[in-house]
């Protein structure tokens, strides 16, 4: 992926352009910049209000007329007086980049020219703030958080040039921070409508370089703070310009200071060509060895000493927070073991307390031997009453009859108390005491034997019975339930039909 000379990009608001020698640059002596405030773009997008204002474009808040959805809208500024192609080379960036769909890239929805002249760009509308503004608010960044958006950042990259489009301007500015429910640190990376286009791919999967552009020497595109040595000296680059970029975005996530801090736009550019890699474990001295080693890395002065993608420098980012990972994750366990033994420990304490305490048992009174009644219950059994009835007669027979049935009756004693319980044991409750009565009062019941019938008795009363095939008369027994049986014996006759 080699380009050619640096050119001049249409960057809108992020664009910082920087005179190194003799060039065309567009002059907006005596012109004033359209506003657009209060229009329509093609009869389909009102234009409600300007929102950002760059040196080269415009940024508007607009809305969709037919589904009434709030959209950015970027129009080229009209004041300048642009190369004759670079209409034509935005209109063919914006088309190649509406073609990259990832969640971290900005979406580009519609681009054209109006009737009037108007060169636009339609966006989605993102609510939230840069990673400049961010950075300025809130500082540096700590390590997972700085990782987490750099994670995000390399993957919108690393998408971008698979489909041959190099960004040539990454930095916190280009970097939107519009935090979701599902991720409070989700960012998007914006101005990928005018990025340089490396090569493109047709829908045969051939791969074709950009035709070549009518370029001015020593107009040089793009950030001084970020910006790679190679594309510093004018010389061809590829999409490790982005490699280098993303080493400084991050170290300003971590520092929240700018790789070099030159006031001259020479000197910033002599720093990247010139000085050591900055070491951001300068400004952190608690920054992990492998987080700083990827910093030097992408940030390094020649493109094949840094990352060869910005996928193997996410995939480097994900392998220094390993470890941390792992330790986060054995903490968590070792917090989680710790409960479970307390809760076992407070289980077995309160478990032996209420063991130690067994619960009051109810009071046991003896009870007291009742004198039998004189009128006994019908519901006595035979036996004990054979019982009564033999024992009563050897009583004296001064005796009330009170006294001689109780008397007769065998007395029970009740069952002792049971010993106390041991301490921490629970109480056991006593076995009944069980009384046999004497054998020889109490006489077993025995089962009544089922009765027998004699068959002698009915072989007596069964005669012969008449053959169906003879004609003779057969003597009819007193037992036969035949309607017209004799009760004294005799015969009847049965004709047969």
């Amino acid at each position: 992926m080699t380009a050619d000379a640096p050119t001049t990009l249409l960057d809108g608001s992020s664009e910082h352009t920087m005179l190194l020698g003799q060039s065309d640059v567009p002059d907006m002596t005596g012109k004033a910049r359209r506003n657009l405030e209060g229009t329509e773009l093609l009869e389909r997008y009102e234009v409600e209000q300007v929102i950002g204002e760059g040196g080269m474009a415009t940024v508007y808040r607009g809305r969709h007329k037919a589904i009434q959805k709030l959209v950015a809208i970027k129009v080229l500024d009209d004041a300048l007086e642009w190369p004759l192609d670079a209409t034509e080379r935005f209109l063919q960036e914006a088309q190649v980049t509406s073609r990259v769909v990832h969640e971290n890239v900005v979406e580009v929805t519609d681009f054209g020219t109006t009737a009037e002249g108007v060169v636009f760009c339609v966006m989605e509308l993102l609510h939230g703030e840069t990673l400049a503004e961010l950075i300025e608010s809130a500082g540096p960044l700590p390590v997972p958080r700085a990782a987490e958006i750099m994670r995000q950042v390399c993957g919108a990259l690393h998408a971008a040039h698979r489909h041959g489009i190099i960004h040539r301007d990454l930095k916190p500015a280009n970097c939107f921070w519009s935090p979701r429910a599902s991720n409070p640190d989700f960012v998007k990376v914006l101005d990928f409508g005018i990025a340089r286009v490396a090569h493109v791919e047709d829908p045969t999967g051939v791969r074709h370089f950009a035709r070549p552009r009518q370029t001015q020497i020593g107009f040089i595109i793009g950030t001084p703070d970020y910006m790679a040595p190679e594309q510093a000296r004018e010389e061809p680059f590829d999409h490790r310009v982005d490699v280098y970029a993303a080493g400084g975005l991050f170290f300003t996530l971590l520092t929240g200071l700018t790789p070099y801090a030159d006031d001259s736009v020479a000197e910033l550019m002599a720093a990247h060509m010139y000085l050591p890699v900055p070491d951001p474990a300068h400004h952190v001295p608690s920054l992990p060895a492998a987080v700083r080693e990827i910093v030097m890395t992408a940030m390094a002065k020649r493109p094949e000493d840094r990352y060869p993608s910005m996928a193997a420098m996410a995939q480097a980012i994900a392998d220094a927070l390993a470890p941390e990972d792992e330790w986060l994750v054995a903490r968590r366990r070792a917090i989680h073991r710790r409960i479970a033994v307390a809760s076992t420990v407070a289980a077995l304490v309160l478990g032996a307390w209420m063991v130690s305490e067994p619960p009051a048992s109810p009071s046991r009174a003896v009870p007291e031997t009742t004198p039998v009644v004189e009128a006994m219950p019908a519901t006595v059994a035979q036996p004990e009453r054979a019982l009564v009835r033999e024992v009563a007669p050897m009583l004296p027979p001064s005796a009330p009859p009170s006294t001689r049935l109780a008397n007769a009756m065998p007395t029970i004693e009740p069952a002792p108390e049971p010993a106390p319980s041991p301490p921490r044991k629970p109480a056991r409750k006593p076995a009944r005491a069980h009384v046999d009565p004497p054998p020889d009062v109490v006489a077993p019941r025995s089962a009544a034997p089922l009765p027998t019938l004699d068959p002698e008795p009915i072989r007596a009363h069964i005669s012969e019975v008449k053959d169906p095939f003879a004609d003779a008369v057969v003597p009819v027994s007193p037992v036969s339930m035949g309607g017209d049986d004799r009760l004294d014996g005799e015969s009847v006759a049965v004709a047969d039909e």
